[in-house]
C-alpha cells in the first residue's frame, strides 16, 4: 500500500495535480467543486446509515451488529420468478416510464441479445457489454428465479438503454459514458422495478424488500463516501509522514467506517484490516462514482414522480454520451449538480427509511 501511495504522489507531482483526487475528477470530466459538494452533503447525512443500522439491530434482536454482520438479510422472500415473469414485470415498468424504453427492451428480447441462464464456463454475476457504436450490445445474466434477478434485469437493461440512446444520438467520438454517471440509467430503471414489486407484496415481504433496498443504497452511497474520506486521509497522511504502518492505516480505516455506521455496529477485531480487500482504493478515488450515479438517479426519480413529463429530460441526459462535461449535460435540462440537488437524492433514502420503520412498528417487529 505504501508503494501505491508513493507512486500516486510521484505521478501527481510530475503532472502538477494539487490534490490526490484531482486526476480522477479530470479523467471523469467532472469538476472538483461538484465532487466536494457531493462528499460534504453525504458526510453530513451519515445519520441515515446510523439510523438504519439501529433499526437492523432491533429487527435482528441484537444489541449491536458485528462489523461483518451489517449486510445480513432481515426476513426472506420465498417467491420465485421465472424468466418470463421477470421480463414481464420489467417490460411493464419500462413501458410505463417511456415507450422508447419498452421498445428497446422488446428488441433485445426479440433479437436474442440477452443471455439468460447460468451455464458451464460462463462468468458469474451480470453485466451489459458494449464496445463500439457499430456493434450490438449484449446483456449477460445468470437468472435463477430469485427476487434479485428481477431487479438485475432492470439494472442491466438500464445500461443497455443508455448505450442505445447514446448510439442513436452521438457520433463515434462521443460514444461513451462518464464514470460519474455510469450507474444513473441502471439504478433509475432498477428502482422503479423495485417499487412495482413492493406495491404488489404483502407487508412481511415488503418489509424484507425495503430492508434489502436500504442496505444496497447505504452501501452504494454512504459507505462509498466514507471510503472516499478514508482514501483522502490516507494519501494526506502518507504525504506528511512518508510511511504508514498497517496499524496506522487500520486506525484511519476504522475511524471512517465508524463515522458512517455509528454506535450500532461494532468495530470487531480484525475489522481494522478490512481495507485490504477493497480493490477500488488501488484505482484511486473511483468510489465516489457509485454515490454520484445513484444520487443523480434518485433525484431524477423524484422529479419524474412529481412530473411525468420530466422523463424527456432524463432521455436527453441518457443520450448525451461524452459530448459535454457532466456539469454541462445536466445544466442543459435545468439541473445544477449542487448540494441541494444531492440532498434531493438523499431525501429519497430518508423517506424509505422512515416508511420502513413505520412498517416494522405496524408488524410488531420493533
Amino acid at each position: 500500500m505504501n508503494a501505491i501511495l508513493e507512486n500516486k504522489k510521484v505521478e501527481d507531482n510530475l503532472r502538477g495535480f494539487e490534490r490526490p483526487d484531482s486526476e480522477r475528477h479530470l479523467n471523469d470530466d467532472i469538476s472538483t467543486k461538484i465532487v466536494d459538494g457531493l462528499v460534504k452533503t453525504v458526510s453530513e447525512k451519515f445519520s441515515i446509515a446510523k439510523e438504519f443500522y439501529k433499526l437492523k439491530a432491533q429487527l435482528l434482536k441484537q444489541e449491536k451488529l458485528e462489523y461483518y454482520e451489517r449486510n445480513v438479510e432481515s426476513g426472506s422472500v420465498d417467491k420465485e420468478y421465472s424468466y418470463e415473469e421477470s421480463a414481464a414485470i420489467v417490460e411493464k415498468v419500462l413501458e410505463g416510464l417511456d415507450k422508447k424504453f419498452g421498445d428497446i427492451f422488446k428488441r433485445y428480447l426479440d433479437k436474442g441479445l440477452i443471455d439468460v441462464y447460468p451455464k458451464k464456463g460462463k462468468r458469474g454475476g451480470a453485466f451489459c457489454v458494449y464496445v463500439t457504436k457499430s456493434q450490438p450490445a449484449y446483456v449477460m445474466l445468470n437468472h435463477t428465479g430469485r427476487l434479485d434477478d428481477v431487479a438485475t434485469i432492470a439494472h442491466e437493461m438500464g445500461h443497455a438503454i443508455n448505450n442505445e440512446m447514446v448510439k442513436e444520438n452521438q457520433n463515434a467520438l462521443n460514444f461513451g459514458i462518464s464514470t460519474a454517471t455510469a450507474e444513473v440509467a441502471s439504478t433509475f430503471m432498477e428502482d422503479f422495478v423495485f417499487e412495482e414489486m413492493a406495491k404488489e407484496a404483502d407487508d412481511e415481504t415488503r418489509l424484507s424488500l425495503m430492508i434489502t433496498k436500504l442496505n444496497s443504497d447505504i452501501s452504494s452511497i454512504i459507505r462509498q463516501v466514507a471510503c472516499y474520506n478514508f482514501e483522502k486521509e490516507l494519501h494526506e497522511k502518507f504525504r506528511e509522514n512518508g510511511f504508514l504502518s498497517k496499524e496506522e492505516i487500520g486506525k484511519v480505516f476504522q475511524k471512517h467506517m465508524s463515522a458512517y455506521m455509528g454506535d450500532f455496529v461494532k468495530m470487531s477485531p480484525g475489522s481494522e484490516n478490512w481495507w485490504v480487500y477493497w480493490s477500488h482504493i488501488r484505482t484511486y478515488f473511483y468510489v465516489y462514482s457509485y454515490a454520484s450515479g445513484l444520487l443523480i438517479s434518485k433525484a431524477l426519480q423524484r422529479k419524474v414522480k412529481q412530473d411525468k413529463g420530466f422523463i424527456e429530460n432524463v432521455k436527453k441526459i441518457l443520450s448525451s454520451g461524452i459530448s459535454k462535461s457532466v456539469e454541462d449535460i445536466f445544466k442543459e435540462v435545468g439541473i445544477e449538480l449542487n448540494e441541494e440537488f444531492w440532498e434531493h437524492g438523499l431525501k429519497e433514502i430518508e423517506d424509505l427509511l422512515n416508511e420502513t420503520k413505520e412498517l416494522a412498528k405496524k408488524l410488531g417487529k420493533i
